[in-house]
């Protein structure tokens, strides 16, 4: 399942009007003049910034591996999807019992909506955005909330703010 899921990451062409538009030009802006661009490069026009959770991803994977031209954003919905499946299989389990867990992993591999999830918002930052609400309700529902607890929760919670509702700030 999982292989197949990285195949579809892959070989998915790369239409969407977003990621095309505004985050990879964004992150190899941001990736090769270490600031975040504030004017188009053609017309030297004002532009706005789009929410920071698509290119700030593209520009890490172009850090990492010291190349704009390369293609390894692809695989960070994946890396994203086996820790939505771990949080899956942690929610589960604490909620319910082991073996409720394991069916509620092979259900989340198996539902035809994961597949089109994965190739229809593989490349923006919703997986992500929907992992990390995950996170913070694994979180709560356990039943000692430490300092550290609240400030993993705050610091989630921020995460989530900035990849889908930068316009609040």
């Amino acid at each position: 399942f999982l292989a197949r899921i990285a195949l579809l990451l892959l070989i998915r062409p790369i239409i969407d009007p977003d990621v095309v538009v505004t985050y990879l030009p964004f992150a190899r802006s941001t990736y090769l003049s270490s600031h975040i661009p504030t004017e188009d490069l053609l017309t030297l026009d004002p532009i706005n910034v789009p929410p920071a959770g698509g290119w700030i991803l593209y520009a890490l994977a172009m850090a990492v591996t010291g190349s704009q031209d390369s293609q390894t954003f692809r695989l960070l919905p994946f890396l994203i999807y086996l820790l939505l499946l771990a949080l899956t299989y942690q929610v589960a389990k604490t909620t319910f019992s082991h073996q409720i867990s394991k069916l509620a992993l092979l259900v989340t591999l198996l539902l035809p909506f994961t597949d089109e999830f994965i190739m229809i918002f593989a490349l923006y930052p919703d997986v992500l955005f929907v992992t990390l609400l995950l996170f913070v309700y694994l979180k709560l529902t356990q039943s000692s909330l430490t300092r550290n607890d609240s400030f993993e929760i705050g610091l989630v919670l921020g995460s989530c703010i900035l990849l889908k509702y930068q316009g609040i700030f």
